[in-house]
Formats: structure tokens, sequence, C-alpha cells
């Protein structure tokens, strides 16, 4: 099962059920700070890889990168998957899985995550 669910709106989802308040609201505005700054950057990445706008692969793709972040023995909330992604998103850095856009040195799972704001 994944970690990601319907990113926008949707409760975040492991194994375990969480609250009703652990929406990825929560944690999506605050992993990304600024909405229109992330989709702005999130359309130009998507200009440079078009084969990836696809909501649900970004939704896998995001889930995969912070899966071995999260304690599966635990329910998830916002604040455990804000920290799964930023603990992801600082080993991507390390591993230098990075994208070029508009001149930011972006990891490849925080990009996805701002293409995953403008992909209908």
């Amino acid at each position: 099962m994944t970690v990601i669910t319907g990113i926008s709106g949707c409760q975040v989802l492991t194994n375990v059920p969480v609250k009703k308040a652990a929406t990825s609201d929560e944690w999506l505005a605050k992993a990304i700070g600024d909405a229109q700054a992330a989709g702005r950057i999130g359309q130009a990445y998507l200009k440079v890889y078009p084969e990836e706008r696809r909501r649900d692969w970004l939704i896998e793709t995001i889930d995969k990168a912070i899966q071995p972040y999260v304690d599966g023995n635990r329910p998830a909330n916002a604040e455990r998957v804000f920290l799964a992604l930023k603990q992801a998103v600082q080993q991507e850095y390390v591993r230098g899985e990075v994208s070029l856009v508009e001149g930011w040195v972006l990891s490849r799972t925080e990009v996805r995550l701002y293409a995953f704001l403008v992909v209908k």
C-alpha cells in the first residue's frame, strides 16, 4: 500500500489507518511553501520531461522515494510524511539525483512534487 494516495485533498495512507486530520494539504503546504512559484517550476520541469505528466505516475514515484523513510509500524500523519519527504530529498542531493530547472538545482522528488501541483 502507498504512503501517498491522491496527494491533493485526500488522506495520507500507510498500512495503518490515519487520523482524519492527517490530510495531505497539511504536509503539502509545508513542503512547498509558495504554491505559485512551485507551480511555475513544476511546469518548467514538465516541459523538459513531458513523459512525467501523469498524475498516477507522479504519486507512485514520489511514494517510492519516501517509502524508505516512513515507519510502516506507526500511523502516518502530515508531520511524518513531511519528514519522510525531507529525508528523501536530502538523500537525493547526496546521491546527485537532481534536475536543473530555471537555474534551480532540485532533487528529483522535490521537483516531481512541484510538477504534481500542475498536473490535472
